[in-house]
């Protein structure tokens, strides 16, 4: 193999593994596109890796292939996990360790392939050899929201079972006091305070808190400690980065801080710390905007969702206490104004219709492939355009032109488009006519994202929490026209607006200042909202632990 530069990168960088931890190299590839380049180096260096020491080494072949499964390269990653798994030949403890988390990983190459009864069968086998794994029940947890046939009474009930498993044998929970004039002491604990759908919600919100009334703290516990976001939210929190604390460490850091209201941002996503939670450090403790599930802790004040996620009914599916906000539970601010719409609609300048979709691929599922396919059908011209960072991968390339060739539709007519930088990401959309939503999770940001650029989301109003997102945001606009009931309606609205090029010309040009002067741009009005929730919330628990003192 040629020594190409990108060969003698990934060289030295796959010796440095055997100096120090390798998550402590990714402090080094903070900017994307540096881990892009090393996935690609990684990729070219793969024949390399056999005759490098690491390349017998379990735990450096697990840790890339994470890299490798978070820029895309899903075969790759795969592979390298298998590897992995060959290495770790023995029963050894570290053995044993070493396939666990090679297999965990399996699911979770699986699940950005879409391949969900794969991922469930890899978390069910998980979970037979592991009972009492609390990160596998976890994991388990996060992967049903994806699931086509989500079952939201199972999900509660194996939450519950995960929040018994982590709930310690002793509880010292701070009593709440009476604030008397001084701040609230709030607390943020979350894995994305990075490019990432809730550090940009986080990101307009944190820097609104009126300082007069709050003194807010920020727990970072994801692994990246310099990033964009980071580096904004700074000058506004009390910053702490807390990934390499295990939880006593960690509680005792909040206890500390003298957090009054702790806030969970992740949920049972990754690199969540909601054990920590289970230990009660603060008076009052939260679960908003980074999950959409309950979390099974009955010891959490509230959930905060609104009337557009929670209907009257959506209590069932929680075990906490649901607080409704009068505005959507979410916040959108675009990073910039740039880049602007083009208002010219890309069927005029291609001669035929653009349908768009850059949601994750987790989300896809063959219901959803099924619905597009008939859109197409009905609209004979038409192209599908998909993006998101898997399309680097060739074999998962070919696994979406076929899924469409079984379903009658031309690998011509897809066009699919891998990851790219947040500015260049948005201009894209100036390719796409008419973005369709997924189901049953449908989109966040990416939905907001769209119709910043002036391209109308089509939305299929969902049962659960996940699947009501697109029909949130549309109701801000008054844009109900395109909620859909059921799969026949999205699949009619989906096709009828394709024939509206008047309609699509007038959304293209108006989307934007639309979307400026509605509920879900302004930041200070939602951060006041936000607050009298917090205050409230911490209100009731001063005044129920007031009477528990003089039982």
């Amino acid at each position: 193999m040629p020594q190409t530069p990108q060969a003698a990168q990934a060289r030295a960088l796959l010796a440095s593994l055997e100096q120090e931890p390798f998550r402590d190299n990714l402090t080094h590839l903070n900017d994307l596109s540096a881990r892009h380049l090393f996935a690609e180096a990684r990729l070219e260096a793969l024949t390399l890796a056999s005759s490098e020491p690491v390349a017998h080494n379990p735990f450096c072949l697990i840790a890339l292939a994470e890299l490798l499964n978070e820029m895309g390269y899903l075969s790759d990653a795969e592979t390298t996990c298998n590897q992995a798994i060959a290495h770790a030949k023995g029963n050894t403890l570290q053995d044993i360790v070493a396939k666990k988390s090679a297999l965990y990983l399996l699911g979770a190459i699986a699940a950005e392939a879409a391949c969900h009864d794969l991922t469930e069968r890899i978390d069910r086998q998980l979970l037979h050899i592991f009972p009492k794994s609390q990160e596998i029940l976890l994991y388990l947890l996060f992967h049903a929201s994806y699931d086509p046939l989500k079952n939201p009474k199972k999900q509660k009930a194996l939450a519950k079972c995960w929040a018994r498993m982590v709930r310690p044998a002793v509880i010292h929970r701070p009593p709440a006091q009476a604030l008397n004039g001084r701040p609230l002491r709030v607390g943020y604990v979350s894995g994305d305070l990075k490019i990432h759908p809730v550090g940009l919600f986080l990101r307009g919100i944190i820097p609104c808190h009126d300082r007069r009334r709050f003194t807010v703290f920020a727990y970072n516990s994801g692994k990246n400690n310099n990033n964009p976001i980071l580096q904004f939210l700074a000058p506004y929190c009390s910053l702490r980065h807390v990934a390499k604390l295990d939880d006593d460490a960690f509680e005792a850091m909040i206890r500390d801080d003298a957090i009054d209201l702790l806030v969970d941002v992740s949920g049972f996503t990754s690199d969540n710390r909601l054990a920590v939670f289970a230990r009660q450090p603060a008076p009052a403790m939260i679960s908003w905007l980074g999950y959409w599930a309950t979390t099974g802790l009955d010891c959490l004040d509230a959930v905060l969702l609104d009337p557009w996620h929670a209907p009257e009914g959506t209590e069932n599916e929680f075990v906490e206490p649901i607080v409704r906000l009068p505005v959507v539970r979410f916040c959108y601010q675009p990073i910039s104004e740039e880049p602007n719409v083009d208002p010219i609609p890309p069927r005029l300048k291609n001669g035929y219709l653009t349908y768009g979709c850059f949601n994750n691929t987790t989300k896809l599922n063959p219901q959803l492939l099924d619905i597009w396919a008939r859109i197409l059908q009905k609209q004979k011209d038409a192209h599908l355009l998909l993006k998101w960072k898997t399309f680097h991968d060739p074999a998962m390339r070919e696994r979406i032109f076929l899924a469409f060739e079984r379903r009658k539709i031309a690998r011509e007519r897809i066009e699919l488009r891998g990851w790219s930088a947040h500015q260049t990401m948005l201009a894209e959309y100036h390719d796409v006519d008419i973005a369709l939503d997924t189901f049953p999770f449908s989109g966040g940001i990416t939905t907001c994202n769209a119709l910043w650029m002036g391209v109308p989301v089509v939305t299929l109003k969902g049962q659960y929490v996940v699947g009501r997102q697109g029909y949130a945001f549309l109701e801000q606009l008054d844009l109900q026209e395109l909620c859909a009931r059921n799969t026949e309606h999205y699949i009619n609205i989906a096709s009828q607006l394709g024939d509206d090029l008047r309609l699509l010309t007038l959304l293209r040009g108006s989307l934007r200042e639309r979307l400026r002067t509605s509920p879900l741009l302004d930041v200070q009005g939602f951060t006041r909202h936000l607050e009298d929730a917090f205050l409230q919330i911490y209100d009731k628990r001063v005044h129920k632990d007031a009477q528990t003192l003089q039982a």
